[in-house]
């Protein structure tokens, strides 16, 4: 049963999301190539944390958050943010960013700060996240590193495990998916079945045919991947055929998000293939559920579920 206060913020959202469609006369994926993207170098980041700004040697930017301590770093979280490749890091990364670095004084996490979509495009941010994978291992041991990512920060988490595998590198010690955007084809019955429950993605009627190309060749999604084909499995890694993943994996997905199935056709491979994971289904939660208000019961337990497995998983 879903709890009041999810229904509380579903209903919140819901208007919202109706206002500025109606205003602006888009959706809300149009609109987010909209939003005014704040640089993580002009955000006011909370006192008791070491914050330092990296490039690799191909200008790749990454930000490392660490709390305030003597210990040095031995352990590392490598976080890709969501936003469907348009958005960048805001509070929402950095606030959990800080929580994960409570668990641990030798705890850092490390957040990609990908080149954005119209901008640049696909490969782009898989190269990114790749080289900054690569500078990374050059001082901490892949047995030490916890990779992450929501939405298509999960997309790009995929992707760049199944580069890994296919180049013979070791993987990270564990990975946590978060609501991945993983197939650009659209191929899951999700898409349809959770329609009009999705209130962020959908609409209060049924998908038509017509709905489903516009939705699937929308300028959110081509702006990404551009003239490439979203069948490539570096571009819709549901697609991927996952004979080899990190030994230990969390799948986390709202039960009513549109992106539902591309998590279940992931984690059915991965179980037929006898690969170890977990997947925790939220019953009526949205995307990115578990990254949402603490004060929301579900989220609040999400999150919870998420400290715990990076201390059993890193330590």
């Amino acid at each position: 049963m879903v709890s009041f206060g999810a229904n509380v913020f579903k209903y919140m959202v819901k208007t919202g999301k109706a206002v500025t469609e109606y205003i602006t006369g888009k959706s809300i994926m149009d609109n987010m190539s909209q939003l005014k993207q704040e640089k993580p170098s002009e955000h006011k980041f909370k006192d008791g944390y070491k914050v330092t700004f990296k490039e690799t040697e191909t200008k790749s930017r990454y930000i490392i958050l660490q709390k305030q301590s003597t210990e040095p770093i031995r352990k590392v979280i490598y976080f890709i943010h969501g936003g469907a490749y348009h958005a960048g890091l805001n509070s929402i990364y950095y606030n959990l960013s800080y929580s994960f670095c409570d668990l641990k004084d030798d705890l850092a996490v490390v957040l990609l700060d990908y080149s954005l979509a119209p901008e640049f495009k696909y490969p782009t941010q898989i190269n990114e996240a790749y080289d900054v994978w690569n500078e990374l291992t050059t001082q901490y041991k892949p047995e030490d590193i916890l990779l992450m990512g929501d939405s298509s920060g999960g997309n790009c988490s995929l992707v760049l495990i199944q580069r890994l595998v296919k180049e013979n590198k070791e993987l990270p010690r564990a990975a946590v998916i978060v609501s991945a955007m993983a197939d650009y084809t659209m191929s899951g019955k999700s898409i349809y079945s959770n329609y009009q429950k999705d209130f962020l993605f959908g609409k209060n009627e049924p998908l038509t045919e017509e709905g489903f190309e516009e939705f699937k060749n929308g300028s959110v999604n081509t702006n990404y991947y551009g003239d490439a084909d979203p069948k490539d499995t570096t571009i819709s890694p549901a697609l991927w055929d996952y004979t080899a993943f990190p030994k230990k994996s969390l799948f986390i997905v709202g039960g009513d998000e549109i992106f539902l199935s591309d998590t279940l056709t992931i984690v059915e491979k991965l179980k037929n293939n006898g690969i170890e994971t977990e997947c925790i289904v939220g019953e009526g939660m949205f995307h990115c559920y578990a990254f949402n208000f603490s004060w929301i019961p579900e989220v609040n337990e999400a999150q919870t579920k998420l400290k715990s497995y990076i201390l059993e998983n890193l330590y």
